[in-house]
């Protein structure tokens, strides 16, 4: 079945993903460009406009650290990191990048690439193929890992998307304005597939300077047969019904800001490239495979074109948005996907609690409808989380909860005391504490004090509700919201560090 995966994709290639199983990989990874990258939950109804929140999606910037250090070990010299051992020509290159780069950011990224480049090619079919997704900043030094792993000669293709003009100029270089797509087949029997895009009689003759008319009037031209001194005829028109072979060089726009498809996912990439991808290299009933799943485009595009798919994505936030996507295009949980990773049931949520308090409060948010991360991960004065609603009984018609959530074991009455100083301070209506364990009678007390607040003077809502993380897993969530209908949808944009665009330098450690 369709399945995303929440977790580190090197695991979950490693103990989920079975040899030979996949037909197409398609993967996007952080480019290392020295950007950080943010998402703006901004609400969908008019009412709130203003109310947003900002929460940093990923860091794509890179450090040589002893975690690094570790990974490096394990895999270049106990070789024991991978499902199969690196051969001897990866090992080499690897301990050569060392030497050469030092131990600096861009060896950092080569040393996580390098093992899930070796358990893709594992999960590969024969007749599968890998596209690579980078940027000038590391990819040439992807194409030395990737002719180590998958072989010089089943290298296929430097494609390059190039998304757009600029009008800028730069004292030191061309302005910078397309990405390089690496594609690499597993065997000599990878599935390849024609692809072609519509052309006009005046733009294939700008190209053919040799078209020659027959008795019958038809325009054609002398095609060459594949040997030496043979050659057929072929009707213009004919070459026309067929489109123009796509070559290496893919004009396709980014994505505006008005665009109907965009979601606002940091990198988020044009479903026509992936749809391009996928039709090339895999047939209907295929699986395709993206480990590093993003706001789900590749997934998409897979479900369009009657494939199966498997999407792996190391944060819940990725998940989330990916299985919302899904569900709005009539898509239902359990039935036509499957989530794998995420907590099932309070002892997952313990471990996730324990292994990733970040990932922890993202998905007890996620559990809360309407809610939307706070603007923080530290410094934000107990609100983790928001949600914002229509009060018309509100001179501003705007009314605010507040949502703290405590992933540790240990609770207690102090929290609850907390949270209602927060509400005050933070001039809220309500506040919520979803706690890991279960909430003692003391907190209950607390809560109880703090008394109700009347949504459009009516309706009694409890000013601090207490949550346990068994709650979050209730098909009715036991908490008092303002009615659904005057609640905030999630409308995610992206922002990128100033500068991201350009921020390309400092991988060597300069």
């Amino acid at each position: 079945m369709n399945t995303l995966y929440f977790g580190d994709n090197l695991e979950v290639l490693r103990e989920s993903i079975a040899d030979r199983s996949v037909d197409l990989v398609y993967l996007d990874p952080p480019f290392n460009s020295g950007a950080n990258y943010n998402i703006i939950f901004q609400p969908e109804k008019k009412s709130a406009a203003k109310a947003t929140a900002q929460i940093q999606a990923f860091e794509d910037t890179w450090t040589w650290s002893a975690e690094a250090d570790e990974t490096y070990r394990c895999f270049v010299i106990d070789r024991d990191l991978t499902s199969q051992p690196p051969g001897e020509r990866l090992i080499k290159l690897m301990t050569s990048m060392r030497e050469y780069l030092g131990e600096t950011p861009m060896m950092a990224y080569l040393t996580m690439m390098a093992p899930r480049l070796l358990e893709l090619r594992r999960v590969l079919k024969d007749t599968g193929s890998i596209y690579l997704h980078c940027d000038p900043t590391a990819s040439h030094y992807l194409k030395l890992l990737m002719d180590a792993v998958f072989g010089v000669a089943n290298y296929r293709n430097e494609i390059v998307w190039h998304y757009g003009q600029r009008t800028d100029f730069y004292d030191t270089h061309f302005s910078r304005k397309h990405d390089t797509i690496l594609f690499y087949a597993k065997s000599e029997t990878a599935t390849v597939n024609h692809i072609s895009v519509p052309w006009s009689k005046s733009e294939f003759l700008g190209h053919r300077h040799d078209v020659k008319v027959d008795e019958q009037g038809r325009e054609f031209i002398w095609a060459d047969g594949g040997k030496p001194g043979v050659r057929y005829v072929r009707f213009v028109d004919d070459v026309l019904a067929e489109g123009k072979p796509v070559d290496t060089v893919w004009d396709m726009p980014l994505l505006n800001s008005a665009a109907k498809e965009r979601i606002g996912y940091p990198t988020q990439k044009p479903q026509a490239l992936l749809e391009r991808i996928i039709q090339a290299s895999s047939n209907e009933g295929d699986v395709v495979l993206d480990p590093f799943c993003g706001c789900g485009t590749a997934v998409a595009a897979a479900q369009k074109l009657n494939r199966q798919w498997v999407g792996i994505d190391i944060t819940y936030l990725s998940i989330d948005l990916i299985a919302g996507r899904l569900r709005k295009t009539g898509l239902t949980e359990g039935k036509d996907f499957v989530i794998k990773g995420a907590p099932a049931d309070v002892m997952g949520a313990d471990q996730l609690a324990a292994r990733a308090p970040f990932q922890f409060q993202y998905w007890a948010l996620s559990r809360i409808p309407g809610a939307m991360p706070s603007d923080r991960k530290t410094g934000d004065h107990g609100v983790d989380g928001v949600l914002h609603f229509w009060d018309p009984a509100k001179a501003s018609k705007a009314g605010k909860g507040v949502i703290s959530v405590k992933g540790t074991i240990a609770v207690n009455p102090g929290m609850v005391r907390d949270l209602a100083g927060t509400v005050d301070h933070q001039d809220a209506d309500f506040g919520i504490l979803v706690t890991l364990q279960e909430p003692i009678e003391g907190m209950r007390t607390e809560a109880r004090k703090a008394g109700v607040y009347k949504y459009n003077n009516q309706r009694e809502i409890p000013r601090l509700q207490l949550v346990s993380a068994t709650d979050l897993f209730k098909e009715f969530l036991p908490l008092q919201l303002p009615p659904e209908e005057v609640r905030n949808g999630r409308k995610m944009t992206i922002i990128a560090e100033p500068g991201a665009d350009e921020a390309k330098g400092g991988l060597f450690g300069e």
